[in-house]
């Protein structure tokens, strides 16, 4: 650790956010409106996993390309199976609850956990309903070849859970994801770039699936050919992301120990680079009739918007491919419709 990171974890210490409140028994009366009106934007989206239907979705998805269902799986399967890894958005959440002191940062921390398992319940949800959907395609070729060792072959949930969980560990750039949050549980790592690491896999390492919402809008379906469950879905997870990154940037901005501008940028271009490489190695782009280059575009706007709400000059200066289709999207899918 050198001097200055040393200096600034002392400095850290007088952070208002960051210290002791022992006469703060109770919530009211509120002390940072900010933060407070924050908390309420994000409690009045309450939803449950409940109002989204796979199963009005089955026919529609299963119709589509078998290279696109891969790709939902694994995207999916990034969000899932993660549990008691540094990439575990609840046990990162977590973290952050336990060393802030604020009430309002607390109350907003507490709600995003219990949000994050209603997330993982919607991708665990679609995961198991194409699981299967092949269990039936599976069963129905086997019986049709009449062979009774096939017949015995099936696979069951748990060793497909473990086959994509185990293709997943087996990809480069997802191992190196979970090296580089895995910086997060640092001693010398600094709140405010806590919050960034979780910034990072809300709004780049994110990208993955909501280029799974574009591509439905992009391609030329009927509105009945269309996943509407899981577009819907997919709306709210990344409104709902959108508020979490707005509050944890609000905070780390505010803060007088974060990092500097070029340690910032350097860290975005890692992770730039690994979400990039691992969205290309489990789907060719043609198959989400996405450029391969508007990915890439994707990745820095969404990095130069961290860089801007962290009071930052932009470094990619890269315009949003697809903000003409966002703007149709609802639950405010596109928060800078101007750039």
């Amino acid at each position: 650790m050198n001097e200055s990171k040393k200096e600034l974890l002392e400095q850290q210490k007088n952070e208002s956010i960051l210290l002791d409140n022992p006469f703060r028994w109770v919530l009211f009366p509120i002390k940072y409106s900010r933060l407070w009106s924050l908390y309420k934007k994000y409690e009045v989206s309450f939803w449950t996993a409940e109002v989204i239907s796979p199963m009005e979705d089955k026919t529609k998805l299963m119709n589509m390309d078998e290279k696109l269902l891969d790709y939902i799986e694994m995207a999916f399967a990034k969000r899932i199976y993660i549990d008691n890894t540094c990439l575990d958005t609840v046990l990162l959440t977590c973290e952050l609850l336990g060393q802030v002191q604020v009430p309002e940062a607390r109350g907003y921390f507490s709600f995003t956990m219990c949000m994050e398992n209603i997330y993982k319940e919607l991708f665990m949800n679609y995961v198991e309903m194409i699981r299967k959907n092949k269990e039936k395609i599976e069963r129905t070729d086997e019986v049709e070849k009449k062979d009774e060792n096939n017949l015995n072959s099936k696979i069951s949930k748990e060793e497909y859970e473990y086959n994509l969980e185990k293709k997943l560990n087996e990809l480069e750039d997802f191992t190196k994801m979970k090296e580089l949050v895995g910086n997060f549980y640092d001693e010398d790592t600094l709140f405010s770039e806590k919050l960034i690491y979780y910034v990072i896999i809300k709004k780049i390492f994110s990208s993955s699936i909501h280029l799974l919402r574009l591509s439905f809008s992009m391609r030329n379906i009927s509105e009945s050919e269309l996943p509407t469950q899981l577009c819907d879905g997919l709306d709210r997870i990344r409104r709902d992301e959108q508020y979490q990154v707005e509050f944890c940037l609000s905070i780390a901005k505010s803060m007088k120990t974060k990092p500097s501008n070029d340690q910032v940028v350097n860290l975005l271009e890692q992770a730039i680079m690994l979400e990039k490489n691992f969205i290309f190695s489990i789907v060719d782009p043609q198959v989400l009739q996405i450029e391969r280059e508007d990915i890439v575009a994707f990745l820095l706007f969404n990095a130069d918007e961290i860089l801007v709400d962290l009071k930052y000059p932009r470094q990619f200066n890269v315009s949003n491919p697809f903000i003409n289709i966002m703007n149709d999207f609802p639950c405010s899918f596109s928060r800078r419709s101007c750039c």
